[in-house]
């Protein structure tokens, strides 16, 4: 039997142990040791699947979805673009950016007194036109057709007069171009002559050859000076230059010699050579003086003979028109006051439309002119939305589309009463895509907020937004809320296809392997058994079920990536989706 003091002592004992560094050390790895063991009966004996929880999904009569989604811009249904009919400078703008107005209310004026002025003279020009169709209705009076025929006669007589004048001075010319044309024939004969003195003479004949040999001994001996390099030696020449230089010299004086003899040889042998020469020079000059007058007087005749024809020819129209019946005339005249009554018109609606007037309910988006400052008549031009009158939005190169497509009007009128959705789709979804296909709306600046829409038109032809294709789409929207904005951003959802009152599986349950798709059944007593399926429309988290599963069964779905299922113990490590400290103990 042990002392009850022993006992006391071992207890005290033990204490002591326990408050040792090495008593901790000893605790420390026993628990590392343990923990060791835990992780690698997980690692080489993991739990089956009969005894660890799955995640499973419960087949159910659902609803099978394919969505597409695209992010755009509330627009108003509709926007124009609102101008004065004609340019001007403003006078007054009687609304601002954001006021509500209604139809027919003013909106601005530009100044009329350009335009006044021009209603004052279309009206004057108007009066004109009826004063002259007045005349033209009128028959004239004895005096005024003899008056008309005088001018006739005068006409007549000042042609006749204009025929006789050029007639004369053609004449005149003619005379004097043939009296110089046998004056040149008599002074190039005479020189012919004199020429044919000169070649028949021996001594001029015999200088003027010297003359051409002497040339070309001149020229020999100024090839062999410079042949020599004495064109480059410096003064005074010597030796050879000195040779070559006087041989130059020489040559050049026999030349001028020659030259100098054949004026008298010629003044001997033919005496009027050059007085018959300058003779023949002056006659062609004279000649050709005297042609060129005759074509500018054949040229001012003929025109002063058209002048008085074309006086002539209008003087017996007015005879003709203004004595005879002039239906045409009449006809012509009411043309003219028909024409200026629709210029009066127009300058009346010109000056009626300085004064610009709402064409519609709406509110004012845009003012682009300030008073003072000229506008012109245009209303600018606004890109529709498919299948609609609202503004497609615009897009960039760099960015994504936002905004409205504004025009550059001087007024921009939006309605406010109604809205839609304009928004670009990606070519893969817009294919899918067709008129009257449901929608759902929800707005960045509108937390919470749903509308129901519908997709009212889809382009036909694509825009590129940051070097991608799109085609936009315009949704109706199903009702109306009144936070809503011009140029809020919205997110559509479109449902593209669907299958309502169908057995419905989540698509992770699916395995497709081979053509063949099968699911993994959990029974009631908690085996697991794989069966096939056959399946109808894939959506975009579930699927329809044709046959092979009934509503309430379960089915698993794979184990979520980096957790564990069932009851878990220590640490987790292995596994593709990583792993973790789970806390708990046995049925934790």
């Amino acid at each position: 039997m042990v002392p009850a003091n022993r006992g006391l002592e071992v207890m005290r004992g033990s204490r002591g142990w326990l408050r040792s560094p090495r008593a901790w050390v000893a605790v420390l790895v026993a628990g590392a040791v343990v923990l060791s063991g835990l992780i690698a009966r997980d690692m080489f004996f993991p739990p089956t699947a009969s005894n660890a929880a799955s995640r499973t999904y419960t087949v159910q009569q659902g609803t099978v979805r394919i969505q597409v989604s695209g992010t755009g811009n509330v627009v108003p249904s509709t926007q124009v673009g609102v101008a004065p009919k004609t340019a001007g400078t403003l006078s007054e703008v009687d609304v601002h950016v954001g006021d509500h107005v209604l139809a027919g209310q003013l909106l601005a004026k530009i100044d009329t007194t350009t335009l006044q002025t021009a209603l004052d003279q279309a009206s004057a020009n108007l009066q004109t036109a009826q004063a002259n169709l007045q005349t033209a209705q009128a028959p004239l009076t004895a005096d005024q057709v003899t008056q008309l025929q005088h001018a006739v006669d005068n006409a007549q007589t000042s042609y006749n007069d204009a025929v006789t004048s050029a007639s004369a001075t053609n004449a005149a010319d003619a005379a004097a171009v043939s009296a110089d044309n046998a004056a040149l024939a008599a002074a190039n004969l005479a020189f012919a002559n004199d020429q044919a003195a000169l070649a028949a003479n021996v001594q001029y004949q015999t200088d003027k050859r010297q003359l051409v040999f002497d040339q070309g001994q001149l020229t020999i001996a100024q090839a062999q000076f410079n042949t020599d390099g004495c064109a480059t030696a410096p003064l005074p020449f010597t030796g050879t230059c000195l040779t070559d230089f006087n041989a130059v010299k020489a040559a050049q004086a026999t030349v001028n010699t020659d030259a100098a003899r054949l004026p008298l040889d010629q003044a001997a042998a033919a005496p009027t050579n050059a007085t018959d020469q300058a003779a023949a020079s002056t006659a062609s000059a004279k000649l050709t003086a005297d042609q060129a007058k005759q074509s500018a007087d054949g040229v001012a005749g003929q025109k002063a003979i058209n002048a008085a024809s074309s006086q002539l020819t209008s003087a017996r129209d007015q005879l003709n028109v203004q004595s005879t019946s002039k239906p045409n005339q009449v006809a012509s005249a009411q043309a003219a006051v028909a024409t200026a009554q629709a210029a009066v018109s127009a300058a009346q609606n010109n000056l009626d439309g300085a004064t610009l007037r709402a064409p519609a309910n709406g509110v004012i988006s845009a003012i682009n002119g300030q008073v003072g400052e000229a506008i012109s008549a245009t209303t600018g031009i606004t890109s529709e939305a498919p299948g609609t009158s609202a503004p497609q939005p615009s897009s960039s190169s760099t960015g994504s589309s936002s905004g409205s497509g504004a025009s550059s009007a001087f007024m921009v009128l939006s309605s406010d009463s109604a809205y839609e959705v304009i928004a670009p789709f990606a070519e893969t979804d817009a294919a899918k895509l067709a008129a009257n296909q449901t929608a759902s709306m929800t707005f960045d600046a509108l937390t919470g907020l749903n509308v129901p829409a519908h997709l009212l038109a889809l382009a036909a032809t694509a825009s590129t937004i940051s070097s991608v294709v799109n085609y936009y789409a315009t949704f109706t929207l199903d009702r109306i809320d009144a936070r809503l904005k011009s140029g809020m951003t919205a997110n559509a959802t479109v449902t593209v296809q669907q299958q309502t009152g169908v057995t419905v599986v989540s698509n992770q349950a699916l395995h497709r392997a081979g053509g063949l798709t099968t699911v993994t059944l959990l029974k009631s007593d908690g085996s697991q058994r794989t069966v096939p399926v056959q399946t109808g429309l894939v959506g975009d988290t579930t699927t329809e079920v044709v046959s092979g599963l009934s509503p309430g069964e379960k089915v698993v779905l794979p184990a979520l990536s980096g957790a564990s299922s069932g009851t878990t113990r220590g640490i987790r490590g292995t596994g593709g989706g990583g792993g973790g400290i789970i806390a708990g103990g046995p049925g934790g």
